[in-house]
């Protein structure tokens, strides 16, 4: 149990150093200083911060799925809450890992999150298969242009409802 915690201790400091510092600038020596632990007690877990970076991001994506979203609109609302926060997520974090790692990914992380949320979709909607990867696809799409910082928070607010609104008359 003591193993589990500590394990878990790093995940969560190191999700703060990812937030602060995005993907490709966080060392190491950056998530064992937040940790404050020895620099073996990280390495026990973790050799790299790619591997940190991926048990995290599986992390929080098994959290995404088993939680029980009871609606489609409230998923979208928590999607839009998480774009309106999106400098306060990792996903800026986990598009410099997509970009930086897509060649070399063996773990292929994107193809499980994007599956991931098909399921959701997919589970708390009657749309096949195709209308729920187009979905996620606008969702995804509106991410990346947050993330530039094209798209304001009206904006995001004003697209999400639209959103909302059209899966209200589904």
């Amino acid at each position: 149990m003591k193993a589990q915690k500590k394990h878990q201790y790093i995940l969560e400091q190191a999700y703060k150093v990812f937030i602060k510092k995005g993907y490709s600038q966080v060392t190491m020596t950056d998530i064992i200083t937040e940790c404050e632990i020895s620099r073996g007690g990280v390495y026990r877990y973790f050799q790299s911060t790619k591997d940190i970076f991926i048990a995290l991001v599986r992390q929080m994506n098994l959290q995404k799925s088993e939680r029980n979203f009871s609606t489609f609109i409230e998923y979208l609302e928590h999607e839009k809450t998480e774009l309106l926060n999106i400098r306060k997520t990792i996903r800026v974090a986990g598009y410099e890992f997509m970009i930086q790692e897509s060649q070399t990914d063996n773990n292929s992380i994107a193809r499980e999150i994007y599956e991931s949320n098909i399921k959701i979709i997919l589970k708390l909607t009657d749309f096949n298969q195709k209308q729920a990867e187009q979905t996620f696809l606008i969702l995804e799409g509106l991410t990346a242009m947050a993330l530039t910082g094209i798209l304001t928070t009206e904006l995001i607010k004003n697209h999400f409802d639209y959103i909302i609104n059209m899966a209200r008359k589904i």
